[in-house]
């Protein structure tokens, strides 16, 4: 099991935060997502976030330290810089 993974029946253990991670299951962080819009002026990660969910690849419920998915998250930094 992923070291920073947890059983979720355990609840005294909590994943880690990491800062500037974004997307714990498929480790997507700010600067994936800033140096996206760099080099091509947008970004496809959400799209390839939504991809793995529709794929039944996510998983938040253990990898998030929130236990909700990093989906809202990702658009909402991504909308930051859009802006």
């Amino acid at each position: 099991m992923n070291k920073d993974c947890c059983n979720p029946s355990d609840k005294s253990c909590n994943p880690k935060v990491i800062p500037g991670m974004l997307c714990y299951c498929f480790k997507f962080t700010e600067d994936h997502i800033k140096k996206d819009i760099e080099r091509t002026g947008a970004t496809d990660i959400p799209d390839k976030i939504r991809l793995e969910i529709q794929n039944d690849n996510c998983r938040c419920s253990e990898l998030n330290p929130s236990g909700k998915c990093c989906l809202g998250n990702v658009l909402k930094f991504v909308n930051s810089l859009e802006s």
